[in-house]
């Protein structure tokens, strides 16, 4: 089968451009896979405690969330 120059320069553009592409996607995929995964934590932990009906859980949880986010602020 012969390859006529159109194919060629695909060929070549898939086998050398393509993966140094696909690489940097996935960089950037799995940080936000990662945020992703971190966030459906922190709101499966927010669902656990509320579900829990322990008004001491919810009022601690509802003290650390405030508490992280005003420490955030000073970073």
């Amino acid at each position: 089968m012969a390859c006529y120059p159109a194919e060629e320069i695909f060929w070549f553009a898939f086998q050398k451009i393509v993966p140094l592409a696909f690489l940097f996607i996935t960089e950037v995929s799995r940080m936000k896979i990662t945020r992703l995964l971190y966030k459906l934590a922190r709101i499966s932990r927010d669902i656990e405690v509320a579900s829990s009906g322990s008004p001491k859980k919810i009022a601690r949880r509802a003290k650390n969330k405030a508490l992280g986010r005003a420490l955030r602020r000073l970073w």
